[in-house]
């Protein structure tokens, strides 16, 4: 068999030697991966408890449309406690709806 016909077998294998070699270069350098692994997934929650809103893009996502996506999400959470704080109304589903889509242009 020559290498051509297992390319898909040389490209994984390089992945996992260059993932070996990146491991023990880090380890050798006194880095702990696993603390920063647990770290980095622990952020998305810290920055909510500490109350700022993030936004996960995926790398199929247009940006643009995103944003705009999350700006709306937000106006519309920002109206919706506006609305719940100001009495008893905050019950009444159609008020609710009537004052979410309105637009403060």
């Amino acid at each position: 068999m020559q290498a051509l016909d297992m390319a898909g077998h040389l490209i994984r294998r390089l992945h996992q030697l260059s993932t070996q070699v990146f491991v023990q270069r880090t380890q050798a350098a006194g880095f702990d991966l696993i603390l920063a692994n647990r770290l980095a997934v622990n952020i998305p929650r810290r920055l909510a408890d500490a109350g700022v809103d993030t936004l996960e893009l995926s790398t199929g996502d247009d940006l643009a449309s995103a944003i705009l996506r999350f700006a709306d999400l937000r106006r519309l959470a920002h109206r919706f406690d506006l609305f719940t704080t100001r009495g008893s109304d905050a019950h009444e589903p159609q008020k609710l709806k009537d004052f979410a889509t309105r637009r403060f242009d």
